[in-house]
């Protein structure tokens, strides 16, 4: 029996792997990127951010976090903010820029002392409840930033709103409207009784933040004035009516309107 000769194999040679067909980027892949990477989505991680401060407090609020709220990716929220204290520093920027707005728009129309302070007392209480998180945000952690190097702007800020109180107190005590023995001290009274409101204030539970204010700019007011005889225009009902009237001079509930200054 003769056995078959067994052919050789012969391999063959290897295949090329065809080349990836990769999809040419679309319009809207290109708009899906410029809308992460743009100014929309830079705002809603600040305000988000500013939310999560309030609510939990700086340490606790992460890049994952915020990142997870706006529905992006971590990696984005790093491309607009590479730190997360600069998210924090933004949203102060533009709270106390909100502020700062608000009352140069009264100073302007109102020239009364008194008119002034109770406005100005109206707008830092408004804001307890129709820009809570800013206000939280900014006060419970405005301290991170006092001594800082980076943030002059922001403390520079910070003092342009303190130096308006100061102002329409030393006005008032020049005008001798008001009695006032020591401006810089009565200044840090005022702003200390306004700005702690949010430690015990709770916007669907107590009374609103014009009746807050009304009641605590006629102690104070009542406290500085000149006279013996009480002055209608001081009166609780008196500067509810006032307050109502100024409503085209307050910023909007934020965060429904988002600013567009350019601070550049």
């Amino acid at each position: 029996m003769t056995l078959a000769r067994a052919t050789p194999h012969t391999l063959s040679p290897p295949r090329t792997p065809p080349e990836p067909r990769v999809r040419p980027a679309s319009r809207e892949d290109v708009t899906v990127v410029e809308r992460r990477n743009g100014p929309e989505t830079r705002q809603a991680i600040v305000d988000r951010f500013s939310e999560l401060v309030a609510d939990r407090g700086f340490e606790e609020a992460s890049v994952s976090a915020v990142a997870g709220v706006v529905g992006v990716s971590k990696g984005t929220v790093v491309h607009h903010f590479p730190a997360k204290d600069l998210i924090l520093q933004e949203a102060h920027l533009q709270y106390i820029e909100r502020r700062i707005r608000e009352m140069n728009r009264v100073i302007e129309r109102e020239s009364d002392p008194r008119r002034q302070l109770s406005a100005m007392m109206y707008c830092i209480i408004r804001a307890h409840r129709d820009d809570r998180a800013g206000t939280v945000s900014f006060l419970r952690e405005f301290s991170r930033f006092v001594s800082s190097q980076n943030t002059a702007h922001l403390r520079a800020l910070r003092s342009e709103f303190t130096s308006i109180m100061s102002t329409i107190l030393r006005k008032g005590d020049a005008s001798g409207v008001f009695t006032i023995p020591d401006i810089t001290l009565t200044t840090l009274q005022v702003f200390g009784m306004c700005n702690y409101v949010w430690t015990w204030y709770r916007p669907e539970e107590q009374a609103s933040a014009e009746k807050i204010a009304a009641v605590f700019a006629r102690n104070i007011l009542l406290g500085f004035m000149t006279g013996s005889d009480p002055d209608p225009s001081v009166s609780v009902d008196s500067l509810l009516g006032f307050f109502e009237g100024l409503g085209d001079l307050l910023e909007p509930v934020y965060p429904a309107a988002p600013p567009t200054t350019n601070r550049n």
